[in-house]
């Protein structure tokens, strides 16, 4: 899933028979669900490459479904994220003391129950983070620049709501969970598990 979202390219696990016959006799969990989200961001990113995303050569046509596409995507993640929630029994995280060397004053970094309930809702917040930058991405190429009225208003709202605050925020979300996935207790599989996640941050 990783290395299809980073590099934008679809993998034959979205395939729908892969999607399907090896769940015939038993459920996705939760974390399955998020993995199969991000194959098909990766998808969707091939796709819309191949139709002139990153030269910046969208139709106006592209333009439109594709921010409609990622804006679906986008609201598949936020139920992902509403459905983990709900089935804890307790708060996803908490927050923990700062370093009191901090200089600024940070942020109060984040404290999971689990190290893989930490590393999963990182990787969500990557995957929102691919979305919305490309998001910005779609909505700013140079085929906007002659969209009518109405349908500009619409692609600006989307590019608004998916800018530098959004950005901002994910990216702080990330960060704050660092100190608890690269402490020393966790050994070699918290920074193998959240490097995807740091990455996202840092390149937003």
């Amino acid at each position: 899933m990783v290395q299809s979202v980073q590099f934008r390219k679809g993998s034959f696990l979205c395939d729908p028979e892969w999607r399907t016959i090896p769940w015939l006799h038993t459920s996705k969990d939760i974390f399955t669900q998020l993995h199969e989200h991000g194959l098909n961001i990766g998808s969707t990113l091939d796709a819309a490459d191949r139709e002139g995303l990153q030269r910046g050569s969208l139709s106006q046509e592209a333009t439109f479904r594709y921010a409609h596409r990622f804006t679906y995507i986008n609201t598949i993640l936020d139920t992902w994220f509403a459905s983990l929630k709900s089935q804890l029994p307790g708060p996803l995280y908490t927050t923990s003391t700062p370093f009191p060397q901090a200089s600024p004053p940070a942020l109060k970094p984040f404290t999971f129950p689990t190290l893989r309930l930490a590393t999963i809702t990182c990787t969500y917040w990557a995957l929102r983070a691919v979305v919305s930058t490309t998001m910005c991405q779609i909505c700013s190429t140079p085929q906007t620049l002659t969209l009518d009225p109405p349908t500009k208003a619409e692609l600006d709202a989307l590019a608004s709501s998916h800018g530098k605050a959004t950005w901002l925020d994910i990216a702080a979300n990330i960060m704050r969970t660092m100190p608890y996935c690269l402490n020393d207790n966790q050994g070699l599989l918290g920074a193998q598990q959240s490097l995807f996640a740091s990455r996202a941050a840092l390149y937003m």
